[in-house]
């Protein structure tokens, strides 16, 4: 009974800095209280150690992701072949700007098929294979195989 009454009484002594910052916007949260960034969820696309990639790289992926499930496959390929164009080392890049043209893929995502591109889909995903990422090949091989 001890310990649940000293939670409580800590909970109640930080209320007031939690209103406050509330009140003042995000800036103002205490660190503890900040967005656990380990908790968010992963991409679909990025390794886990995508974290060490060049500025911007990895939110770009992110937005990528998003526009994709959204079925907004433009935006998507954009942000891919631009975030691939900052990393140039990047599989994950490659292969996410490969799979926006890929004729196999694309109506998962709700896509017609005048977004579809054979040819830059195997280039997207050449590409990755030359910088070593196993998982290109057989993407090229099902693309190889048509749908």
């Amino acid at each position: 009974m001890a310990r649940r009454n000293r939670i409580f009484l800590a909970m109640d002594r930080a209320r007031p800095v939690a209103v406050a910052a509330f009140l003042a916007g995000a800036a103002a949260w205490p660190a503890a209280a900040q967005p656990d960034q380990s908790r968010m969820l992963p991409s679909l696309v990025l390794p886990p150690a995508a974290a060490t990639e060049p500025q911007g790289f990895e939110a770009m992926m992110r937005a990528g992701d998003t526009a994709m499930v959204r079925g907004d496959i433009l935006r998507a390929r954009t942000l891919y072949e631009q975030a691939a164009a900052i990393h140039p080392r990047s599989a994950a890049a490659a292969i996410a700007a490969g799979k926006t043209y890929d004729p196999n893929l694309l109506p998962a995502f709700g896509a017609g098929p005048g977004l579809a591109d054979r040819d830059r889909a195997r280039s997207w995903y050449g590409r990755a294979r030359a910088i070593g990422d196993p998982a290109a090949a057989a993407l090229q091989e099902a693309l190889r195989q048509g749908p």
